[in-house]
């Protein structure tokens, strides 16, 4: 017979709790047994001398190290079935390189709630926000992206204006209030008035449908050749003026273009802003994705499904989302960089999940072997995790955190929000290169229970 019991751990230790398998015996008190393994665990008493593996003189102290307290547990007839990873690597950021191109992305969960809330204002600042803190502390960001904003188009406009001198975007549920929700703010330098250049492929529908890829790729989707003197840039279709007052705030766009000027205006002129994969799934009509055409490359801005609590929407998910997004993405991928940010709803390795080795994660949305698997073989078909690329071992670093349960202060997290590129870009192969991949862990605490990410890009490279 045997029972689950956690034990609790002294101090801000990289093992926060330990669950463990018990045996019991009628004829004897367990309680005890469970009180001496817990000193041990902390530091407070000695093995005894008739223990089959006592641990180590190095294991009896406060602090112990992984390994010393499975011994520890082993030396106590006690069998380890999970070790939380809390502990937080700490990362160098990478210097900007010369011709940089930073994009932030962030799950605001819920836009309203974090500008509007008892929290919004920063240091008691009322001249500013959170939006606007966070992109000044980090400076020379170029594209801010925001995902579950849970807005409708309707109440857009209200919101043009949370980040002054960036251009806003939005992509809204049509499908259910308060409901996911993609945005992204393009920093004003690149745009200037006076020129329809500058177009978003969505006007001229109230449901916010997009145009299809026609005006990317041939009928037959073959690539259509670039424009004379931007190489690698396939020109802007444009579209007819918004009339729907429903998509006014998606319209704020309208006759802007990018500023020229300097030796890296081709690379960073906006060409168009695009919603959904083809205009054609669900992914458009629960608003969950954004791409910005750059000259010379793409930023996609994505809301990955969830497969929900009971893993209603594990089976939409696998067959319809994965496939109609990453075959989106190739298309893209074939004419030019493209660069993915966002939350993904996926922590792909076992170092992404703080409780690794949990048998109940299996059954997890975002941590099934079939959600991990399907996104793995997405990364072998020719993407990088450029986090894990920059920082393959680092220990701690989740985007996640349930607010139920207070798991922020004890980082108790899940790594859900990532930038992906593709591989012969990751270092430069088309004229992009990743610098810089990481994570605003304390910028945004208290506002939403995701943290921001960041990547930068040469394209000097």
């Amino acid at each position: 017979m045997s029972k689950l019991k956690r034990i609790k751990l002294k101090g801000r230790d990289p093992v926060e709790i330990v669950k463990v398998r018990d045996t019991i015996d009628n004829s004897n008190n367990n309680d005890a047994e469970e009180e001496r393994t817990r000193q041990l665990l902390n530091g407070g008493v000695e093995g005894k001398e008739d223990d089959k593996n006592p641990p180590p003189d190095d294991c009896k102290r406060q602090l112990l190290p992984d390994d010393c307290k499975r011994q520890l547990l082993s030396s106590s007839k006690q069998v380890t079935e999970l070790v939380l990873q809390t502990e937080r690597d700490l990362l160098a950021r990478n210097p900007l390189p010369e011709k940089s191109f930073k994009v932030l992305s962030w799950n605001v969960n819920g836009l309203n709630g974090i500008l509007n809330g008892k929290a919004a204002q920063i240091n008691g600042n009322k001249g500013s926000n959170v939006l606007q803190q966070l992109v000044q502390d980090e400076g020379n960001v170029d594209v801010v992206f925001l995902q579950e904003t849970k807005l409708q188009d309707a109440k857009c406009a209200a919101f043009e204006d949370v980040l002054p001198g960036y251009v806003a975007h939005w992509s809204c549920s049509k499908t259910k209030k308060g409901y996911a929700g993609v945005a992204a703010f393009v920093h004003e330098k690149y745009v200037k008035r006076g020129n329809s250049s500058y177009s978003d492929a969505n006007k001229g529908s109230s449901r916010g449908k997009q145009a299809k890829l026609a005006s990317f790729f041939t009928a037959k989707g073959k690539e259509t050749q670039p424009t004379k003197g931007g190489e690698g840039r396939i020109a802007a279709k444009k579209t007819a003026a918004c009339k729907s007052a429903s998509m006014a705030s998606s319209c704020s766009i309208k006759d802007k273009e990018i500023e020229d000027g300097d030796s890296s205006a081709e690379a960073l002129q906006v060409l168009s802003v695009r919603r959904g994969c083809d205009g054609e799934d669900d992914e458009d009509e629960e608003g969950r994705v954004l791409t910005l055409e750059f000259g010379s490359f793409w930023v996609v801005g994505v809301y990955v499904t969830n497969s929900g609590m009971k893993l209603e929407r594990l089976e939409y998910r696998l067959k319809h989302w994965n496939p109609s997004f990453q075959a989106y993405l190739a298309r893209l991928n074939a004419v030019k960089p493209a660069l993915v940010v966002g939350d993904m709803n996926v922590a792909p390795e076992g170092l992404d999940v703080y409780n690794a080795g949990a048998k109940h994660l299996a059954k997890v949305p975002g941590l099934t072997p079939e959600e991990r698997e399907a996104h793995a073989a997405w990364l072998r078909a020719g993407w990088k995790d450029t986090f894990r690329a920059l920082h393959p071992d680092a220990r701690g670093a989740y985007t996640y955190w349930n607010v139920k349960t207070r798991a922020r202060a004890e980082n108790k997290g899940l790594r859900l929000d990532l930038a992906v590129i593709g591989a012969a870009d990751m270092d430069g192969g088309r004229g992009v290169r990743v610098r810089d991949s990481f994570i605003l862990h304390e910028a945004t605490i208290g506002f939403s229970d995701h943290a921001p990410i960041g990547v930068v890009l040469d394209l000097g490279a």
